[in-house]
C-alpha cells in the first residue's frame, strides 16, 4: 500500500483497500480488525485521503483524512507503538506544511521528532530531517 501511495496511484490503492473501504465518502470497515491493523489502515486511509483531496481540492477529503490520523496516533500510542504514532504525526504535518500553515506544521513535526525512536538512518527519521532543512531553507 505505502509503494502505491509513494507513485499516487490512488484507482489501485483504493482497489487493493475495497475490501474494507469501497467508497471514499464513507469511512472504512474496520469492525472486525484487532487494534494494531485498525490503527496500520487508519493510517494508510488518512494518508490516502490527504493526497487525494489535495490532488481533487477537496477540502472535506483532507480533514477526514487528518481525522483518521488522529485516530491512528492515538490507536499507536495506546498500544505503545511510538514509531508508528510518530509517522502519523509527521504525514499531517506534510498536510500542513503544502497548506503553508506553519505553526501547525511545526508542532506535528516536533512532536514526531520527540516521540520516534527510530535509527538515524531510517526513512521515517531522513524525512523528519528533510522537512526541517526545506522549511528553514526556503
Amino acid at each position: 500500500a505505502y509503494q502505491l501511495e509513494l507513485c499516487q496511484n490512488y484507482d489501485l490503492l483504493k482497489k487493493l483497500l475495497s475490501p474494507v473501504w469501497s467508497d471514499f465518502d464513507h469511512d472504512p470497515d474496520l469492525e472486525n480488525f484487532p487494534e494494531n491493523e485498525k490503527a496500520e489502515i487508519l493510517l494508510i486511509c488518512g494518508r490516502l485521503l490527504l493526497k487525494f483531496g489535495r490532488s481533487k481540492n477537496l477540502k472535506n477529503f483532507i480533514e477526514r483524512g487528518r481525522d483518521y490520523l488522529t485516530l491512528s496516533i492515538e490507536s499507536f500510542g495506546e498500544s505503545g507503538n511510538e514509531n508508528k504514532a510518530a509517522e502519523a504525526r509527521l504525514a499531517i504535518a506534510d498536510a500542513y506544511f503544502l497548506e503553508g500553515r506553519d505553526e501547525e506544521f511545526l508542532i506535528y513535526l516536533d512532536e514526531s521528532e520527540a516521540n520516534y525512536r527510530g535509527g538515524k538512518n531510517d526513512p521515517v527519521k531522513l524525512l523528519m530531517i528533510v522537512y526541517r532543512l526545506v522549511f528553514y531553507n526556503r
